[in-house]
């Protein structure tokens, strides 16, 4: 302080405290499809462009609603029922829409997801293209925001192969991100998982494997950087919203008598009870939007270290196909190739729950569950983006204590927040930086700065045992 004479306020500058770890959020998704349009407020084009939307409202403002589904109703001749006949079954087109961005997206709002991206690929078309997607996915590239990567037109593409390449292109791309992850659904995932498939290319020979075997072999590389989610779910919403009468068809003990709008004008009084019929008809959607939000959900309300597992999915009647604890032995630890899918099942009293929390790469010791990819993901985005200030500083001891202190602040906060693993910060983490330690005198002669951090991550209790013993009184 100078010397003081007059009275009256003093300001002296002073070092501040080290810089701080500006933590960005967890969980923000790109989607990536399909969709009605693609145009911001002003009529610029938005396809191959990341997005950011908040709420469903605003997706359908720029990006419209789902694609516009046919339907097959069918009829059975029956003397009891007033109009002679009755509504037998009811059933999309195809088993699951084959353009299911909308869907995601309103489920993944509808699982507590927060904001996220759409990357659209163009307007919906006859069928999903795979080079479209990869390039969708590649477009992506340019928001540093996102962190999770879900294509559920994917899960529909008609050709193995396509399925094949697209999935490996969303594990390399999270690889070569360093810090996004990818939520994966199995192809064709509304099958039951001993459904053989026919995965031969055209003209090759028949090669059949069932539906989960075909998925696991087009999981290849980077495996620890995606989750797959097994299988798909009969969900709340209807298809009274894309079922317009000229798309309905309507079939009468096994032949067909035309369309829904042809009906109302012959039998005004059965269209209505089809009509209702195909009000009331569950879309069946793949996973992948559920689980994202579920994601989000549980990053914020207990933290990304925390497996998103256990929790009940919202706008979900039930899984497309049921599994019990044998039938899904098979999925959580294959044997022979390691690679994990996680099943989505359906409990007494719970709802349908996310039970698993793995990796595709089942077999790693280190990357086996989700959560712990996720923070280390986390964590490295966040040091990286909040360290630039070491960019030409000196190379020197006082530089090295200064990374060092702010790393360590920082990793005490993510202890102290539960992040962590050990009863005292020196048992969850230790931070390294300095000559001999982590660098050689030619390292900081060429103007080399490393640092190392050994971490205590969490992992989930996925196995519970537990002991009973009796004691019975002798006869």
């Amino acid at each position: 302080m100078p010397d003081i004479t007059i009275p009256g306020v003093y300001v002296e500058e002073g070092p501040g405290p080290t810089p701080p770890i500006i933590e960005g959020p967890t969980a923000v998704p790109c989607f990536i499809g399909y969709t009605a349009t693609g145009f911001d407020p002003d009529g610029a084009p938005l396809f191959f462009t990341p997005t950011r939307v908040t709420s469903l409202l605003e997706y359908e403002q720029q990006f419209g609603g789902p694609r516009l589904e046919a339907m097959r109703v069918e009829l059975q001749t029956d003397p009891a029922m007033p109009a002679g006949v009755r509504v037998d079954a009811v059933a999309p087109a195809t088993a699951a829409p084959v353009f299911s961005l909308y869907w995601a997206v309103r489920q993944y709002f509808d699982n507590g997801g927060l904001a996220c991206y759409i990357a659209s690929v163009g307007v919906y078309g006859d069928a999903p293209d795979a080079a479209a997607l990869t390039t969708g996915l590649e477009s992506s590239a340019a928001e540093p925001s996102i962190t999770l990567v879900v294509m559920p037109d994917a899960a529909m593409l008609a050709a193995y192969d396509d399925y094949r390449s697209v999935a490996s292109a969303q594990l390399q791309h999270c690889r070569d991100t360093q810090g996004r992850f990818a939520i994966l659904d199995v192809w064709q995932g509304y099958l039951a998982p001993s459904t053989s498939v026919d995965v031969a290319a055209p003209g090759a020979p028949l090669d059949l494997r069932t539906v989960i075997e075909a998925s696991r072999d087009a999981w290849t590389d980077h495996l620890q950087h995606g989750a797959a989610y097994y299988p798909f779910l009969v969900t709340a919403y209807t298809h009274d919203l894309v079922a317009p009468p000229t798309l309905v068809s309507v079939v009468l003990d096994g032949e067909g008598i035309g369309t829904l709008e042809q009906l109302m004008e012959l039998a005004p009084t059965l269209a209505v009870e089809v009509r209702q019929a195909v009000a009331a008809s569950a879309v069946v959607l793949p996973p992948s939007g559920a689980v994202a939000g579920a994601y989000a959900a549980t990053d914020m309300e207990l933290g990304v270290w925390t497996a998103p597992a256990n929790r009940s999915l919202s706008a979900v009647l039930r899984p497309s196909v049921s599994l019990d604890t044998v039938e899904q032995e098979p999925l959580n630890i294959d044997p022979i190739t390691g690679k994990s899918i996680n099943a989505i099942r359906a409990f007494t009293g719970k709802g349908t729950l996310v039970w698993g929390a793995r990796t595709l790469d089942g077999n790693s010791q280190d990357w086996r569950y989700v959560p712990v990819r996720r923070l280390v993901n986390h964590l490295e985005r966040s040091i990286l983006n909040s360290t630039g200030w070491v960019a030409f500083e000196p190379n020197t001891a006082a530089t090295w204590a200064t990374l060092r202190a702010t790393l360590e602040n920082y990793l005490t906060v993510v202890w102290r927040n539960g992040g962590l693993n050990g009863a005292r910060p020196q048992d969850a983490f230790t931070v390294a930086c300095g000559l001999g330690q982590t660098m050689t005198a030619d390292d900081v002669t060429n103007g080399q700065l490393s640092v190392m951090l050994a971490l205590a991550v969490l992992r989930p209790a996925e196995f519970l045992n537990v002991t009973l013993r009796y004691a019975v009184q002798p006869a």
